[in-house]
Formats: C-alpha cells, structure tokens, sequence
C-alpha cells in the first residue's frame, strides 16, 4: 500500500474500532512526520484531509512546515509540537504550532505565554518507568494542574507516551492511568479537559478502548 491507502486503512480501522465499543465521539489523528519523507508527506496532503500534523524537533519541523507552506497545503491543517521544548526555541515554537502536547513544568507555558503563544497546550503525564519518557508523575499530576491554573495557563488536554511493548495489560493500564487522571482533575477544579492524546502506531486500538480521543500515528502511514 501506498501512503494514502495505509492512511485510508487506518481511518476505516479507526472508524471499526468506535463501532465495536460503542463510542460516539470523534477521534482525531495527528500525522506524525518525524521520520516521514517530505515527498510522502506532501503527497498525503495533497490527497487526503488532513487536519493534525506533529513533529518532535523544532528545527526539522521549520524545514518541513517551510516547504508544505509553499506547496499551499497547510492553510486548515493544525500544527503539534510533540517533543520536548528547549527554553531557547520558545519564541519559534509559538509561532509555529497550534498545539503543544509536551508540557511538563511552569516555565514552559510561561514562556509561551509571553510570545503570545494562542494555541492548545496538553500537560505531559509519565505513566511508564522508562527513563526516556517525559512528563510529570501520576502522582503529582492533580497538584500540578493546580499550579498552572494559579498562573492562568490554561491546559486543554492531557497526554502521555505508553512503554513499547505488546503486552495488552500493560499499555491498558497506562491508558486508563491517564483517563483516570482526566477524571481527577475535572473533578477537583470543575473543569473540562477536551483531549486525552494517547496512543501510538502500534497501541491505538488500545488507547481508544481506554478513552483516547487524539491518536498520534506515524510509521503507521509512512513506513
């Protein structure tokens, strides 16, 4: 299959999956381009609605989003920064993205805030031990949210990266660690959080079984 039909394929996979359990809300799907050939990329854009595009780099999302820009396919597709922000790139990252998917401190959103940055922010949640994943602890997570709330920064969704691995019972609990956090947080601060981003290529289906509303999917497509 080429590019088009592997994204086609996970739309209808995507679309069985909400049958089979009964959900009736929308589950968005952020193109991750991270390892994608830029040729593939635009051809998908040019073929297909897409409407959410992440990277994880800031420098190798300004040298693709340039050239997507200039082919004219950008103007309704959202931009996710998907990766860890260095204090240094704040200033291009609030001008190039629509959502930022990675906070984990203050200083972060604060920064953003004081570029002016107008899109979604997601609080990254660690639910996995692996000592490469990002975010703040389950633990903490509640506590957290309080303190963005005292700085006015306002988080509309929550996102985590699962362990790599096949075994079911593991990434079904880091999913529904992170949907249960969801739960606590709205509950403590009376609020509503639009987007659990979770799930990946090769743990989606369970994801969305847990609740995931935004799946982030790359070497699904591009691979």
């Amino acid at each position: 299959m080429n590019t088009c039909e592997k994204y086609r394929f996970l739309l209808e996979n995507v679309e069985k999956i909400k049958a089979q359990n009964n959900i009736n809300y929308k589950i968005e799907i952020v193109v991750v381009t991270k390892y994608a050939k830029i040729e593939d990329v635009i051809a998908l854009l040019k073929n297909e609605k897409i409407e959410h595009i992440g990277e994880n780099r800031v420098q190798e999302a300004e040298k693709k989003f340039t050239i997507l820009s200039q082919e004219g396919l950008l103007g309704n597709t959202k931009k996710h920064m998907l990766g860890p922000i260095q204090s240094n790139k704040l200033s291009k990252v609030s001008k190039m993205f629509d959502f930022v998917q990675s906070i984990e401190n203050l200083d972060i959103p604060l920064g953003l805030l004081k570029r002016n940055y107008q899109g979604e922010m997601f609080l990254e949640i660690k639910v996995s031990d692996e000592a490469t994943k990002h975010g703040i602890t389950p633990e903490a997570a509640v506590d957290f949210f309080g303190k963005l709330l005292e700085n006015k920064i306002k988080v509309s969704g929550l996102m985590t990266l699962a362990p790599y691995t096949n075994d079911i019972v593991t990434l079904s609990k880091c999913f529904s660690t992170l949907r249960k956090i969801k739960e606590k947080i709205e509950s403590t601060y009376k609020v509503n959080l639009t987007y659990l981003s979770m799930g990946m290529s090769n743990d989606y289906e369970i994801a969305i079984k847990e609740g995931s509303n935004m799946i982030r999917i790359g070497s699904l497509i591009f691979s």
